[in-house]
């Protein structure tokens, strides 16, 4: 059974690996094993190995290292696709909702600044040069500005913005079926290969889970490749799984990727005790693009304000401010309810 058990150890750490650096970055796993190991892979091991090769080698290597690493890291390289370049040359050029000076403008009409997250007084992109749209972000990968950005998707080596996240969220359903076919496939041959040996399945199937996975833990030896396929299905089976799921419960809750960031912030600073309100919403500005209202369905009747270091002073005069407990005070005004949310994805708005 050594082989066996090499095969999933390499196989579950893989999985392992991904998992980290998919999910080690999301707010709510800062302050989990996940958060500390993706910190620890992401910034303690490199700085550690940087000081290893001052010392070793006077720093020769870091040079090398850093430029490999950028590259593969903040520039678009082809070398993750390859596994996946016939499902996802569709992605790869489809537009997620890069903002230009031509439809600037249609991009400030399209959602409202709810002037928790977004807000009109942030200052334009240092790169674009142009006021940033509500729930827009700057790729500093793809160099523009994307619509409704959620995350920049090394798998189909493009942003998931405005236009594209319905085909994401098919293109992940799509690796879940994938996934899924080779599990049964792969299970079903394994299940022949106990049956050629003599093997009674049907008292299999009543026995132990441990009489059960001895069984298959021969299969898999005895059909090395088939057995390897079937791990690799899996384990990367349950990764594609939970962030399939992730990913529709953004879009159930009205959010994205970049914009739940800014929420674990907000609430940070809400534990800090730093964020008040105001039923009372000034008359604001920010609701208005080049002088058109934004058409939204929800509107919200409160303001919060940030203070600085504790100073309840620096709150302004002539309404009643009280101190934010919880972020479920805070209103989401890109929140539609499930169905209308969905709808938003799948059919988005035109960027014109």
């Amino acid at each position: 059974m050594s082989l066996v058990r090499q095969l999933a150890l390499a196989v579950l750490a893989i999985s392992f690996f991904t998992g980290i650096a998919l999910f080690g970055q999301l707010p709510s796993l800062r302050r989990t094993p996940i958060g500390y190991l993706h910190r620890l892979l992401r910034y303690n091991l490199p700085a550690s190995l940087r000081v290893l090769d001052q010392k070793l080698t006077n720093g020769a290597l870091t040079p090398l290292l850093h430029r490999c690493g950028n590259y593969l890291m903040n520039e678009p390289h082809p070398l993750v696709m390859m596994f996946y370049i016939v499902l996802v040359t569709g992605g790869i050029w489809i537009d997620p909702g890069i903002i230009t000076p031509q439809n600037h403008k249609s991009a400030l009409r399209m959602y409202p600044y709810n002037r928790i997250i977004f807000s009109t007084t942030a200052p334009p992109c240092r790169t674009c040069h142009l006021q940033k749209p509500a729930r827009s972000k700057h790729c500093s990968i793809c160099k523009a500005c994307v619509a409704k950005h959620d995350h920049h998707c090394i798998w189909v080596n493009n942003c998931i913005g405005l236009n594209n996240t319905r085909h994401f969220l098919a293109f992940l359903m799509a690796t879940n079926i994938l996934l899924s076919c080779g599990v049964v496939l792969c299970f079903g041959i394994l299940q022949t290969v106990l049956q050629i040996n003599g093997i009674d399945l049907r008292r299999l199937r009543v026995a132990g889970w441990t009489e059960w996975i001895v069984y298959m833990g021969a299969a898999i030896l005895e059909e090395v490749h088939v057995g390897a396929v079937f791990l690799l299905c899996v384990l990367c089976g349950i990764l594609s799984f939970v962030f399939t799921a992730y990913h529709l419960y953004l879009v159930w809750a009205g959010t994205t990727t970049n914009e739940t960031t800014k929420w674990a912030d907000l609430m940070e600073d809400i534990k800090d005790g730093m964020i008040f309100k105001t039923d009372v919403a000034e008359d604001c500005a920010e609701e208005q693009a080049e002088g058109k209202a934004v058409e939204w369905p929800r509107t919200s009747r409160q303001s919060l304000y940030r203070i600085k270091e504790g100073n309840t002073g620096d709150l302004p005069r002539g309404v009643v401010w009280f101190r934010v407990q919880s972020l479920a005070e805070v209103d989401n005004v890109y929140d539609l309810g499930g169905w209308s949310n969905l709808m938003d994805v799948v059919f988005p708005k035109k960027l014109a």
